[in-house]
């Protein structure tokens, strides 16, 4: 059954608005309540393969705390992942305000994927299915399988193109070849963007 998007569920930021006038001890308790609520629930969203969902719930509970820079980082990571890049980019600025010292990991690189897509006409919509299609597959035969994300623009002479690495940790060789073989034959409906946009798994060697 689809999770329920937990935006609806939590008390309106009207309400923790009002409370921040009339009662600051009580508003503070209640933001910090929901940001953790958030939090879980979109561990468990993102586990179950609702990114957009889990997505929202971060971002809900990084405006509850906007000075929490660990999970503003987690944030902008999860957007990344999700291929909700424009978003990324905008929390990147208040990341930028909040750690000027030490810019984002994937700061510079973000850029460089909007650039891509902007140039070559391609959308966050249509990459959507690849990711879905990408973590599908995994989920599939390692649902447990641990995971990070490797975000580049690469090129050679001809052409440039996003790749989208997912950094597979706890497999063997021949266990992420079976996956390549299968990830390729599942985005063959989606080739006109997967030459701009290419997921790929790959193992990490310990």
């Amino acid at each position: 059954m689809r999770p329920q998007p937990i935006s609806k569920s939590i008390p309106l930021l009207a309400e923790i608005n009002h409370l921040t006038k009339t009662s600051p001890p009580e508003a503070i308790a209640r933001i910090s309540k929901n940001a953790k609520v958030l939090c879980n629930d979109a561990v468990t969203l993102q586990q179950e393969g609702y990114l957009a969902e889990a997505v929202e719930c971060l971002v809900k509970a990084s405006s509850l705390t906007p000075h929490d820079l660990p999970l503003l980082e987690e944030t902008i990571n999860l957007c990344l992942m999700a291929g909700k890049y424009h978003q990324a980019q905008q929390l990147l600025t208040t990341y930028s305000q909040l750690s000027p010292q030490q810019p984002h990991v994937f700061g510079e690189t973000l850029q460089q994927v909007i650039t891509v897509m902007e140039e070559q006409q391609i959308t966050e919509s249509e990459i959507e299915p690849l990711i879905n299609t990408t973590r599908s597959v995994l989920h599939h035969h390692h649902p447990d399988s641990s995971y990070h994300l490797e975000m580049l623009v690469l090129e050679d002479e001809t052409a440039k193109w996003i790749h989208y690495g997912v950094m597979l940790h706890d497999l063997s060789v021949e266990e992420v070849a079976e996956l390549t073989f299968e990830l390729a034959e599942a985005l063959i409906p989606y080739q006109t963007v997967t030459d701009h946009f290419v997921p790929a798994f790959h193992l990490v060697e310990e």
